[in-house]
Formats: structure tokens, C-alpha cells, sequence
């Protein structure tokens, strides 16, 4: 069985964007982790990059869906670009407007695998939308 689009990159005048799918929010969440990570680092196919070297756990509260979801996905840049943290992958749980992401983190430092600087995730045009089975978000992000 092929595997579910988790996420699509959008072309736009002057930022860029992932639209993203899942068929929960924790889904939906996932993909934009994975959308962001894609757009933001190269993270090629060296095997002594993927080795994993600790964890980090992030916790986030927030009083809606979509303000949950840019707070996360800022903090991820915020790893990346201010603690030079190279994530390697992840797992994010959502609960309601609550989150708790496990991340998988190696030695090397993120600035040497940037492939796109990407500023922050912005509120531009963000809406979660459910359906019946699934949930779709558009994320824009500042470069």
C-alpha cells in the first residue's frame, strides 16, 4: 500500500510554504515537522549524520490549534538556527491545544547542513481546516 502525501511545498512570490495533511492533529503536526526539516536542512544520505547522539523534549501549550502549531515549528527553527541543533527526526503527540515532541538529535552542528534559512513560521493565512477524516493546513514561513 503506498504511503500517504504528508506534506506538499507551495510556490509563492516571496516566502515559501508547506501544505500539509494528516488524519489526525498529531498527523497533521507530524507533517509539518517533516515539511519544515525537508525545506530547512540537507540532510543528504551520510550515514555518520544519521547517527543519533540524545534526545530533546519539547512541551508546548498554547490556546489554539494553529498558535500551537507555529510555537512548535518556531521552536524547532529556533533549535536549528540559534542552538545549532541538528534534528534528525521526531515524534510529536498533540492533545488538544497541548503538545509533546520527542526528538532524535546527532552531534553535528545544524549550520553545516542549512540548505534554505528559513526565519520563523508565520500566521499568514493559517487555518486547520478538518474534514471528515483527515486535517489540511497551508504553513508560510518567513526566509
Amino acid at each position: 500500500m503506498a504511503e500517504q502525501q504528508k506534506f506538499r511545498e507551495i510556490d509563492h512570490s516571496s516566502d515559501i510554504a508547506v501544505e500539509v495533511y494528516g488524519s489526525t492533529l498529531g498527523e497533521l503536526f507530524n507533517s509539518a515537522f517533516e515539511g519544515l526539516l525537508f525545506l530547512a536542512l540537507d540532510k543528504g544520505n551520510d550515514k555518520s549524520r544519521k547517527k543519533e547522539s540524545g534526545k530533546k523534549k519539547i512541551q508546548l501549550e498554547a490556546s489554539s490549534p494553529e498558535e500551537l502549531l507555529v510555537d512548535f515549528l518556531n521552536e524547532i527553527l529556533f533549535l536549528i538556527n540559534a542552538e545549532n541543533i541538528m534534528i534528525q527526526s521526531g515524534k510529536v503527540t498533540v492533545k488538544e491545544n497541548y503538545l509533546e515532541a520527542d526528538l532524535s538529535i546527532s552531534r553535528d552542528s545544524a549550520e553545516k547542513y542549512i540548505k534554505q534559512e528559513i526565519k520563523a513560521a508565520t500566521y499568514h493565512n493559517l487555518d486547520i481546516i478538518r474534514r471528515r477524516s483527515s486535517f489540511k493546513a497551508t504553513v508560510f514561513f518567513d526566509t
